[in-house]
């Protein structure tokens, strides 16, 4: 299927006419960016372990891009358009240069853990990446080294041990009951983290239901705004 040969018999929305439509993966999609304005780029990826790039103006595929050894989860574009950001399940994040779709760096840990989400700083020069196991990391883009961590949702006796990092596991508890343990861990699993847009000042994280901000000058685990859902 070439870009502009999706009908509106195949849109998947009631009411919906697509303008195009991208023949993008022989699997499953599990993150997409757009670009910050100036450009008019989609990136996408998921379970074939790449990224795909396109232009939506042209219609068409700007490039693929191979680097990472698991499922494509979460995908930004720096706020100039420049660069690339994509995360993925083998716990790496690529910082892909896209005038010629070079990884400029590989950004990893010890303890491997699938990267759940990530955003670029206003100022293009840090991204904060969530991970599975709760942990948040704030990476210093100019030499790729993470300078600041914290746990959060998950904290104490409520976590197991493969939740940490090693120097971070808590002694195992005997006295907790497992399915209490699990109903704790799906009730406070972070799912989001963004900056906010302005002043790159703030960072909020998104649980199931419970939005939580924290500030960056604040090393603490008490967030300066929380916010709680019904549903």
């Amino acid at each position: 299927m070439t870009p502009d040969e999706l009908t509106p018999e195949e849109s998947v929305c009631t009411g919906i006419t697509p303008l195009i439509g991208f023949n993008a993966s022989g699997g499953a999609l599990f993150a997409v960016a757009a670009s910050a304005p100036g450009e008019s780029l989609i990136a996408v990826g998921g379970s074939d372990e790449r990224v795909q790039i396109f232009n939506v103006l042209t219609k068409k595929t700007c490039g693929d891009l191979y680097g990472h050894k698991g499922s494509i989860t979460c995908l930004a574009f720096s706020p100039d358009n420049r660069y690339l950001l994509s995360g993925a399940e083998d716990g790496e994040i690529i910082i892909w240069r896209l005038n010629d779709c070079n990884a400029l760096h590989k950004l990893n840990v010890k303890n491997i853990q699938k990267v759940i989400s990530l955003t670029m700083h206003p100022s293009g020069r840090m991204i904060i990446a969530l991970y599975a196991n709760g942990m948040i990391r704030l990476w210093n883009l100019l030499d790729a080294r993470c300078i600041f961590k914290k746990k959060v949702g998950l904290s104490g006796e409520e976590d197991s041990e493969d939740e940490y990092d090693e120097e971070d596991a808590p002694k195992e508890s005997k006295d907790r009951p497992v399915h209490v343990m699990l109903a704790n861990k799906y009730l406070n699993l972070p799912e989001l983290v963004r900056w906010e847009p302005t002043e790159g000042k703030m960072y909020a994280v998104l649980f199931g239901k419970l939005l939580e901000v924290y500030s960056v000058d604040d090393e603490g685990d008490t967030p300066v705004h929380s916010v709680k859902f019904d549903t």
